[in-house]
């Protein structure tokens, strides 16, 4: 009696997890926090919780964050750039390939103009520095939910090597300088 019972609920979890699967795969409004300081942890994910219908997931390092994100779809991940195992440039490294539908959003105590760069160029769709200003992250999570493709079109379509392309066309000095600035951008 037991053992039909448990293959009776077996039968009805391998019926529902299909449905489950495809409806965590279209929830874009699931975040993955990453943080080895669980004070800004905790922060970062109580301003999460403040827009509606976020749901969030947390991990202590960016193992564990990738382990995570190996087996579940998050819409955004927001990565502290200095945590032990794995930091958060390799963990945006891991999402490009890995995930390359989820925004990220990189975070430091003491970043430069080196480190912002660096984690532009890798594909962060933001970054901020520490302390946690909540009217700032909360803003710039409901950017990355709507916009979250929009550094990938845009370094997909890099208008200024597309040009180049077409020599006969010219490109006069402010064009060009628009251009520059875009790619800075």
């Amino acid at each position: 009696n037991f053992h039909l019972v448990l293959f009776l609920r077996l039968a009805e979890i391998v019926e529902i997890l299909p449905r489950f699967l495809m409806t965590n795969a279209t929830n874009i409004k699931k975040i993955l926090l990453a943080d080895d300081d669980f004070v800004s942890l905790n922060l970062i994910n109580r301003i999460a919780l403040t827009i509606p219908g976020i749901t969030t997931v947390m991990a202590k390092d960016g193992k564990m964050a990738y382990d995570l994100m190996s087996i579940n779809h998050f819409g955004v991940g927001i990565f502290d750039y200095q945590m032990p195992e794995m930091d958060g440039i390799e963990l945006l490294q891991k999402v490009g390939t890995l995930k390359p539908n989820m925004a990220v959003i990189l975070c430091t105590a003491n970043g430069d103009q080196t480190t912002i760069r660096k984690a532009l160029e890798y594909g962060a769709f933001d970054f901020f520095e520490k302390p946690i200003q909540a009217d700032i992250i909360k803003y710039t999570i409901e950017l990355a939910l709507e916009f979250k493709h929009v550094p990938k079109i845009k370094k997909q379509f890099d208008i200024k090597s597309r040009l180049e392309n077409f020599p006969e066309l010219h490109v006069d000095k402010t064009t060009e300088t628009l251009f520059d600035r875009l790619g800075d951008s």
